[in-house]
């Protein structure tokens, strides 16, 4: 049991060591002057072949019909789309590997992945179509952009993406520079216009992943009280389901108004956007709250986007991407 406890109280410590580390850089990263940053890439530009990747955790649909964010809806017009996941892990899962969320009934391509995906990985199963937007090669996209010469960088709020966690080692590892910074939008803004100020000449995939519009649905400076009303697996009269609409929908317009400087340089320059929710959540619907679990409210998910026209390329036939593949595989 003594060696039990000390283990124990060692894990504690790396972890609180872990915590105030990311504390510190959040710190050190709202220090850096936005004004300063935006300048710089305001003046040197964005490539055009970038690509702004983001992700609003647990955001419903309805949220974000109802909110004032005009930054993200003037992106492009508003998609209903059905989340690949109920949770962050497996829905990012998916995304990573080219399964964006879906309008299940329609034929157009990029709107339903079956069709033509946003990102398509190319391998012996599956070597692309005419209607994809990228094909990329890897075990994700991130080391597709990579491979494509694009500087990648990422920035997580939910805990799958914290790099104590092992398992948010296939969600992280593949980008060339990832900070963890939990809930907290304005670090990473400047995180990421940092990044891009100093890599004017190059193209850049950028993905963010935020989470004020996860529960608790709390975001800085917020003036309501310190809890969460949409705690999963409670009985409805412990959770608030006005309050859950009214916090979400709050924290969706304070994140709007952090992400304008990356939105409009992004557009500036041409550039292709893609936000999306990765699952809803359920505000007491047949009882249920929260996400990890399959409703239609934790399902539908907003999506908006705006696409670079590319230059329409022949994909490769299974036997000529059974070739390059093989040729990677050492003898």
């Amino acid at each position: 049991m003594p060696k039990l406890r000390k283990i124990v109280r060692l894990a504690r410590r790396a972890m609180h060591k872990g915590e105030l580390a990311r504390l510190w850089a959040n710190r050190q990263a709202r220090k850096v002057d936005p004004e300063q940053a935006l300048a710089a890439v305001e003046q040197q530009g964005v490539h055009p072949d970038s690509v702004l990747f983001i992700t609003l955790d647990s955001c419903r649909y309805d949220t974000f019909v109802r909110a004032e964010c005009p930054n993200l809806k003037s992106i492009g017009p508003l998609i209903e789309a059905e989340a690949p996941a109920t949770f962050t892990l497996p829905s990012h899962t998916a995304m990573f590997v080219g399964i964006t969320p879906r309008v299940g009934q329609s034929r157009e391509p990029l709107l339903n992945p079956t069709v033509g995906r946003i990102f398509r990985l190319q391998n012996r199963i599956a070597p692309g179509k005419p209607d994809d937007y990228m094909q990329l090669e890897g075990k994700n996209i991130i080391e597709g952009f990579n491979r494509l010469g694009y500087m990648t960088v990422g920035t997580g709020a939910m805990r799958w993406f914290d790099p104590q966690v092992p398992t948010c080692f296939m969600l992280t590892s593949e980008f060339q520079k990832f900070r963890y910074t939990a809930t907290d939008v304005e670090a990473q803004v400047k995180f990421l216009l940092t990044q891009m100020a100093s890599h004017p000449d190059q193209p850049l995939f950028l993905f963010m992943n935020i989470g004020e519009t996860h529960t608790p649905y709390r975001h800085r400076g917020a003036t309501w009280p310190n809890n969460n009303p949409c705690v999963a697996n409670k009985l409805e009269h412990s959770n608030n389901a006005q309050e859950c609409r009214d916090r979400q929908t709050w924290c969706l317009e304070f994140v709007d108004k952090q992400i304008e400087p990356l939105i409009k340089a992004f557009q500036k320059a041409g550039a292709s956007i893609l936000a999306c929710a990765d699952h809803g959540d359920c505000h007491g619907e047949d009882g249920l709250w929260g996400h990890c679990l399959y409703h239609d409210k934790v399902m539908k998910v907003p999506m908006v986007m705006h696409l670079r026209p590319r230059e329409k390329k022949e994909p490769p036939t299974v036997e000529v991407v059974r070739r390059k593949n093989e040729s990677h595989i050492p003898a």
